[in-house]
């Protein structure tokens, strides 16, 4: 609503009987029409969202918007009715020039919270309903983030998780959390040409099982900002397109980061399909990483600001470059290396839902997955996420082949496949493909059989989870999956 329009109403509505509207997609403005007065809540204070604590397990909010009166602004904030010790009638800010400025801190971390708001020696007041206090997640990358899997098995609603919408709405999580049919960014509609169409039977994802996984651990509230969008490649979501603001994917997120405090616990990625290409993109993926997360710290004023991605799974078209993928998944298995406080979690063995895209059970896994590594790397709750320990060659007396022996390290418990461990693979000079021909997994050690000798041996690379078209199938006692990698070399 613009300034003329509420100088209008006000003038038109003189003598108005009192009177409260509420709007059900609250990260639009939250508005109320009362005798002479409109008050607007634009930004930072949303109803039915999420605020993001601090290390004290508090909110420290800054919130913006209008008012008709200038004046000290008071908050009187309640849970259950009852008054919020320290918020009966505190001062939080003020009304200078028709603009609101107030600053919400130390509430304490839980709710739901309404957060009333007055000017002090007027009738200008709001309320903005149901607020928690808890941890907020970035959900950005390209489809996969978005979720495909079938929503007749998205997982069920908790009222202590919550949805930032594609239409700046707040509401208890539920799939889609990104329905780009409805998105309010203008990118969204500029890269598919118009307004996406919505598929009615497709949009579970794995935010909204990461988000109560969170909650159940830490026993904090947790809300997701849906950024996502299908197809996109690293240069799309270059951080230097940031000044077309929300007509670019960058600027959009920090545009939905902004309206709700500036402020977040992380940000989950999962892309990388779009750059698998060995003549271009892939061959500089971490260094637009860096620049990426770099930049999504710079902006929001945090220098280690916790990254989770998802190393990507498989693609199962032929055509498509093994080169390519196999580069992003090694890429993307090394980045904890090249970037602090970012971790990584592997969809290779997960079940697809069509050609390229995880079901719903899997985006369940997944997001669970994620959960769990970044509980281990922000709290050091739990193992990180499995990695290669070390790689050894031994000779088989029995088959007068070699054996190669791959030691993994932060199992929980044993390595464990449903059937025979499958996605191990020796390539040789121009992707020559050599057979492992079994594996055994004993403890945390997977030991690869072959035909080859010492010599041939010396020749080859070892991969696991090689190329687009891919079935992996190892896994530890939690479910967690042993990542892709390669190339190893082999030579001693």
């Amino acid at each position: 609503m613009s300034c003329k329009l509420i100088r209008d109403v006000m003038a038109d509505q003189e003598g108005f009987r009192r009177k409260k509207i509420e709007r059900n997609h609250i990260g639009k403005p939250a508005w109320r029409l009362e005798r002479n007065v409109i008050v607007i809540i634009e930004s930072g204070l949303l109803e039915h969202g999420v605020l993001q604590r601090t290390r004290d397990n508090v909110s420290d909010v800054r919130f913006i918007g209008k008012g008709s009166s200038d004046g000290p602004v008071v908050a009187h904030v309640t849970k259950e009715g009852a008054t919020v010790a320290g918020f009966d009638n505190v001062i939080v800010g003020g009304v200078a020039r028709g603009v609101l400025r107030g600053w919400l801190a130390k509430l304490p971390v839980g709710g739901p919270y309404d957060v009333a708001l007055r000017v002090q020696g007027t009738e200008d007041e709001t309320t903005v309903r149901d607020v928690l206090v808890g941890d907020l997640w970035v959900l950005a990358g390209q489809s996969n983030m978005e979720g495909c899997g079938a929503r007749s098995e998205a997982v069920k609603p908790h009222p202590m998780v919550r949805g930032y919408f594609m239409d700046d709405h707040w509401d208890v999580a539920q799939d889609p959390l990104h329905d780009l049919s409805i998105a309010s960014a203008p990118v969204h509609s500029l890269l598919d040409g118009g307004p996406r169409q919505p598929l009615p039977t497709r949009g579970a994802g794995l935010g909204v099982v990461f988000g109560q996984e969170m909650q159940r651990r830490t026993g904090v509230p947790q809300g997701l900002i849906a950024c996502a969008h299908g197809g996109t490649s690293m240069r799309q979501w270059s951080p230097a397109l940031k000044d077309k603001g929300s007509e670019s994917l960058y600027g959009a997120t920090l545009d939905r980061v902004a309206r709700n405090g500036g402020s977040v616990a992380g940000v989950l990625w999962y892309q990388g399909c779009s750059d698998a290409n060995p003549t271009d993109a892939s061959a500089v993926y971490t260094e637009r990483m860096m620049d990426l997360v770099g930049s999504f710290r710079r902006d929001f004023r945090d220098r280690t600001l916790p990254v989770g991605i998802v190393q990507i799974a498989s693609f199962r078209i032929s055509g498509a470059s093994n080169e390519g993928w196999s580069e992003i998944r090694r890429q993307q298995y090394d980045l904890p290396c090249q970037i602090r406080n970012l971790t990584v979690v592997s969809a290779i063995d997960l079940p697809l839902v069509d050609n390229i895209h995880i079901s719903a059970s899997g985006q369940h896994r997944l997001g669970r997955r994620l959960a769990l590594a970044m509980r281990a790397m922000i709290d050091g709750e739990g193992q990180p996420p499995i990695r290669v320990s070390s790689v050894s060659l031994e000779s088989n007396a029995v088959h007068e082949g070699t054996d190669i022996h791959v030691r993994f390290e932060n199992l929980v418990g044993d390595l464990q496949a449903p059937w025979q461990p499958l996605g191990f693979m020796l390539v040789g000079d121009e992707g020559r493909i050599v057979p492992v021909y079994h594996t055994d997994l004993v403890g945390d050690t997977a030991i690869l059989h072959t035909c080859e000798t010492r010599e041939a041996i010396d020749e080859l690379s070892l991969y696991y989870g090689y190329g687009s078209n891919v079935y992996c199938n190892i896994t530890d006692s939690d479910d967690r999956a042993v990542p892709a990698f390669g190339p190893i070399l082999l030579a001693a």
